[in-house]
Order: C-alpha cells, then sequence, then structure tokens
C-alpha cells in the first residue's frame, strides 16, 4: 500500500499515520504438521512422517530450517526443512532416545530427544540442542547439514557439566555459547561454551537461575535471563564474562517489573530486550529494556493475565526472543487474544505503537512463538492446533506487515525511514504529480524540511 507524506504538516498526521500502519497484515498458514499415532509399549511416543509441536525455525534464502520437539518416525522429535511457500518439505533427521542399558545406566545409542528452538547455521550446517537424550539423557549438542547428512553429537550432558539446554546457540569470536536449565555444580543450570579446545563450563549458577532462554554475547560479555533466582525468586537478567568471570545480575525481576523470563534477549547497542512471562503490573508477563550495564530498565508493556479471549494475549514465553528491525519489537503471546490462543504482536521500542497483528484460535494454531522476519514478512510457528481439538500438532504461518513509511526531525532534517527493503522511496511536488524514484535512497534517507512542499511514498521495488 503506497503511504503519501507532506513534509510541512507531517506532524500534525504523525499519530494518525502511525495507527493506520500499524494494524494490517496478511495472514497464511502454509504447512500444517500431520497427525501423530501413538505406538504401543510402556513408554508409547507418538509418531508421524513430519513432526509434531514445531518449537523453532531460522529462514536462509526462500527456506527454513527448523525443529519438532516430538513425534517423526520414532515419537523424539525431527530437523526439518521447508520452502516459505510450504513446499518441498523435507525430513532430515529423526531424533531417537535410544535403548536404555540397565548395566551402565546410559542410552548408548542415543541421538537426542525433545529438539529445542534455536537452531544455528555456520556455512551448511545446522547447529542444535536437544532438551533429554545422549548418553546420560540429560541433553545434547548436535550438527546437521542442510541435506540431511553429517549428523553427530558435539556433546553429551551429563548432570555434573549441565543438564538440558532449552534454548539455541550463539556464536562469537569462532565459539558457541549456551545455556542449560539444571545441572552443574550446583544443579541451578550453567552457561557452557564449545570451541576448538573443546566442551567449557564457563559458568555455574548458584540460586536456582535456571536459564531456559540463550544468550547475547557482546565486548566479551556474555548476557542472558534467569526464570528463577534472585532476591524475589522472579528471574534476573545476568551477565557473566566469556571467561567465567565477573558475573552480576543487572537486574533482579520483582513481580511487578516481571517475572520468570524465558526468552533469549535481544541486543541493539548496549539495549537488551527481553519479554517476561509473568509478571509486570497487571500479571500476564511484560515486554521490557534495560541498558547492558544495568540502568534504564523500562517496563514497556503490561499484558493482562490470562482470561480466555482478552484482545491483546497474555503470557508470552518466547525461548528465541523478540524480533527487532528498526523501532519496531515483534512478539507473541502463548494464549489468550480475541481467539484465545495467542496473538503476534508489535510494540514500538519506546512502549508506544501496540497492536496485535493476529490472533489465533484452533483452526489456525494455539501457542505461537518463533518469529524470524525477511522482507516484510514474518514467519512463525504454532505449538499445536488444526487438528480440530485443543492439542493439535502445530503449524507454520507467514504474516505479510503493511509497509510502513515514518518521519522523524532533526533540526531542520527530515529523516525518512521504512520498515521493508523491497520498497523504495519516491517523490512528487504535489499530489496529482508524477512520483519520482529517488535512486540510491534507502531508509534512513535525510531531506531538508526549508523550500517548496514535497511529498513522499514508498512503493515495491
Amino acid at each position: 500500500m503506497k503511504r503519501i507524506f507532506n513534509l510541512l504538516s507531517i506532524l500534525g498526521l504523525a499519530s494518525f499515520v502511525s495507527a493506520s500502519n500499524a494494524s494490517a497484515a496478511s495472514f497464511t498458514n502454509f504447512y500444517v504438521f500431520s497427525a501423530g499415532d501413538f505406538a504401543s509399549g510402556p513408554n508409547p511416543q507418538a509418531t508421524n512422517s513430519d513432526g509434531i509441536n514445531p518449537d523453532g525455525f531460522l529462514l536462509s534464502g526462500n527456506t527454513l530450517y527448523g525443529t519438532a520437539a516430538a513425534g517423526g518416525l520414532y515419537g523424539y522429535g525431527t530437523v526439518f526443512r521447508v520452502d516459505t511457500n510450504g513446499k518441498n518439505f523435507t525430513n532430515l533427521f529423526n531424533f531417537n532416545l535410544g535403548t536404555f542399558d540397565s548395566t551402565t545406566v546410559t542410552y548408548p545409542d542415543s541421538t537426542g530427544d525433545m529438539p529445542n528452538s534455536g537452531l544455528l547455521l555456520i556455512s551448511n550446517t545446522l547447529y542444535g540442542t536437544t532438551f533429554y537424550g545422549g548418553l546420560h539423557d540429560a541433553g545434547t549438542v548436535f550438527k546437521i547439514n542442510t541435506d540431511g547428512s553429517g549428523f553427530a553429537l558435539i556433546h553429551a550432558f551429563n548432570f555434573t557439566d549441565g543438564q538440558s539446554p532449552s534454548s539455541g546457540l550463539t556464536l562469537y569470536q569462532g565459539v558457541l555459547y549456551g545455556t542449560t536449565a539444571g545441572g552443574g555444580s550446583n544443579q541451578d543450570g550453567t552457561v557452557f561454551s564449545i570451541g576448538a579446545q573443546g566442551f567449557a563450563n564457563v559458568y555455574n549458577f548458584t540460586n536456582q537461575e535456571e536459564p531456559y532462554g540463550g544468550v547475547v554475547v557482546s565486548s566479551n560479555i556474555i548476557y542472558g535471563f534467569g526464570r528463577y533466582g534472585g532476591a524475589y525468586s522472579n528471574g534476573v537478567v545476568y551477565s557473566v564474562g566469556i571467561g567465567g568471570g565477573g558475573h552480576g545480575d543487572l537486574l533482579e525481576f520483582d513481580g511487578t517489573n516481571g517475572s520468570s523470563a524465558y526468552s533469549t534477549p535481544i541486543l541493539s547497542g548496549n539495549t537488551l530486550f527481553g519479554v517476561t512471562y509473568q509478571g509486570g503490573t497487571n500479571g500476564g508477563g511484560n515486554v521490557f529494556r534495560i541498558n547492558t550495564d544495568g540502568q534504564g530498565y523500562t517496563n514497556l508493556y503490561n499484558f493482562p493475565r490470562q482470561s480466555g479471549a482478552n484482545t491483546t494475549g497474555s503470557n508470552p514465553y518466547d525461548f528465541g526472543g523478540l524480533v527487532l528491525s528498526g523501532n519496531k519489537l515483534y512478539g507473541t503471546t502463548s494464549v489468550s487474544g480475541s481467539g484465545g490462543q495467542g496473538t503476534v504482536f508489535q510494540l514500538d521500542t519506546d512502549g508506544t505503537g501496540f497492536s496485535v497483528l493476529h490472533s489465533f484460535q484452533y483452526t489456525d494454531g494455539s501457542q505461537p512463538f518463533g518469529l524470524v522476519l525477511s522482507g516484510g514478512t514474518l514467519y512463525g510457528m504454532t505449538e499445536y492446533g488444526f487438528q480440530g481439538f485443543s492439542l493439535g500438532d502445530g503449524g507454520l504461518f507467514s504474516l505479510v506487515l503493511q509497509p510502513t513509511l515514518n518521519l522523524s526531525l532533526a533540526g531542520n532534517q527530515a529523516v525518512l525511514t521504512w520498515n521493508d527493503a523491497s520498497y523504495s522511496l519516491y517523490t512528487a511536488p504535489t499530489i496529482t504529480n508524477t512520483f519520482t524514484k529517488l535512486a540510491g535512497a534507502t531508509s534512513g534517507y535525510t531531506t531538508n524540511t526549508a523550500g517548496a512542499q514535497r511529498f513522499f511514498q514508498i512503493r515495491p521495488n
């Protein structure tokens, strides 16, 4: 949709433009996972051909690589790929807990169980984690090529070095970093690394922090969230040096400012953005930001307590974290919304401009998360829904966002920004004149406010 702005009247129209741009998005379910069949036996697992309960993916070109927490040939989850139009779905790998050896009390042939969200792509190799499985059934780190070949376990946790990684990995200066929700020397979770020298336990938590989200790393400092711990047992924002020193809590959640952060931080400059599953001023979780030095905490948005079909959604738990594009944050809530089954929302980084882009109901999915953004389209997944009852096997969706053109003033300069690189900037002296493309203009285009009246719009490339 075209957006036209008059530089002389933009200040008077700014709030209207923002509101009209925020709400439109075109929703599509492009893949639905097949129904699982329960096998017989003492510990039956639901099996199918593609997976059950997708829980995260990454985008490379027009291909999504993801994981499903359950299902597949053995019932313990899968790694898959699929084009963004829903075609060419391929089950790349089927996890298997393996056979229990009562003599050694191990699973010697286990490849993993319950893969987590947060695959990482390096060259043509995917890296990820599983919550269970491995030799000691304490979780694993694995790798697999994008064509499904070359699967290998990089590390199998043994409780003393960590237990149950629940999110993906981060690459920093050639080293992989991640967390475990339990285990370690204090059984409260760990931060670990895997590099050329092998596996290292970077930090052992001591106050029941139990981090469920992953980490971001900047300037040799690791940042993350603990779902519990702190003075109020509501979780923390922590930092620790890549060598394990300098640990500290940047923030202790007290309930009012949030509680139970399951997400992975998003870092922009020296600002961390995240969500909490509970707490906030209304009790249904919140969106927040905090500086990497522990200053500047801001509660950006508070969700209401879960109440069936409230309009905004409740309880964001996105393990992969928010998506940041320009001054917009995109995220999901796990429940509520007008359809009762969660929402996709957007919010400006200053806490204004909240809008629900889509509300889910069982027929189009339930419990959304795992967003990625590309070319003005959000891709995500729903853990449940579709099979006609509340615990369906989930699916994949896209939301084509309405392009937005925004203007801010800096002295006598006007700065034009837009949120879709597939659109270009055009200008004309009046609305009725022919609009001419501004060659080479990219988002962040600056122009002088003095002189003749001009109008601007964005059009598809």
